[in-house]
């Protein structure tokens, strides 16, 4: 039984290739790999399956803008998906999420702990979906978090 104020939460780090995912208890203390899933074609699909299979209450979507803030290829690529989820899961509340550097952050942990990155890619993956969760819950808890996305409009 969740209570009020408490909800889990899926975070999604993107990619062409691979989409790591976390998610969180519903007190938002504990952070758990979700696994990776193949991106590309589908992955929104792949992604809102996991999101109702772990009853998630809102799914965080890293958006990878650009170190001055502007919004470029993959950022866009994250903004449609972020999108596609609202879409498939009404009910559900969607966040983009800026990653900057959460993939770099997590492949120089990896680096401290005696990993290989470029051998564990799939560590990277679901370590930056930490990165990303973490950083939305600390915001969220201090006041700072954003609106979720609005459902988008049926055509």
């Amino acid at each position: 039984m969740t209570l009020p104020g408490q909800r889990r939460v899926l975070a999604v780090d993107p990619g062409a290739v691979r989409v790591g995912l976390a998610y969180s208890d519903a007190l938002g203390i504990s952070l758990m790999s979700a696994g990776v899933l193949k991106g590309g074609s589908g992955a929104a699909q792949r992604i809102a399956g996991s999101a109702l299979e772990l009853d998630a209450a809102a799914v965080v979507v890293g958006h990878p803008v650009n170190m001055d803030g502007s919004a470029g290829k993959e950022a866009a690529k994250a903004r449609a998906l972020a999108l596609s989820l609202a879409r498939l899961l009404p009910g559900i509340d969607i966040y983009l999420w800026d990653e900057r550097l959460s993939s770099h952050e997590a492949t120089g942990i990896l680096q401290k702990a005696n990993r290989k990155p470029g051998r564990n890619k799939h560590e990277v993956d679901v370590l930056s979906a930490k990165l990303i969760l973490r950083s939305f819950l600390d915001a969220e808890r201090a006041g700072n978090a954003v609106e979720p996305l609005a459902p988008p409009e049926e055509e």
